[in-house]
């Protein structure tokens, strides 16, 4: 079986964000960046598809960000297949959850290596990167505890 490999850029812009906008202003949430979108490139006023792989969540702390230029209030929600971030993930008799976590820890966490690359790393990046943007809180969960997380009782709340 053979598995094509790809670039996976970090994305630059978010092609629909002004109809984003338009929602927002409409009082409509959107529910975006799942799956980081198609990638292209602009060719003059033509856009052009790419073979790459955009992360989605680097797209949703990128989304975070412009929004948050545009002067709204924003919390980030990462959506995964865990209910919260654990250390020694896999690690049955060393694995625990991680209720809050701080930025200073997060980075901390990385470098000690407690995070997977395909896996948690990507999320916790993409979530410092909302942080030092001025994101007052990023929680991360499974779908299942979404309604959980958002009382404070279940996930993982991320913070500065």
């Amino acid at each position: 079986m053979f598995r094509r490999v790809v670039a996976s850029p970090n994305p630059v812009d978010i092609i629909e964000f002004p109809i984003i906008l338009s929602l927002l202003k409409e009082k409509i949430i959107p529910i975006t960046c799942g799956g980081g979108g198609i990638p292209v490139i602009r060719k003059g006023k033509e856009l052009k598809g790419v073979e790459a792989v955009i992360d989605k969540d680097f797209t949703s702390s990128l989304l975070v960000k412009k929004l948050i230029n545009k002067k709204y209030k924003v919390d980030l929600i990462i959506l995964t297949n865990v209910d919260s971030v654990y250390l020694n993930f896999g690690k049955k008799d060393k694995e625990y959850s991680i209720p809050k976590l701080s930025l200073k820890s997060a980075k901390e966490y990385i470098r000690e290596g407690h995070f997977q690359k395909g896996s948690m790393l990507p999320k916790i990046k993409a979530a410092i990167f909302a942080l030092e943007n001025n994101v007052n809180k990023v929680l991360i969960t499974s779908p299942e505890y979404f309604k959980d997380t958002i009382k404070g009782i279940a996930g993982t709340r991320m913070y500065k």
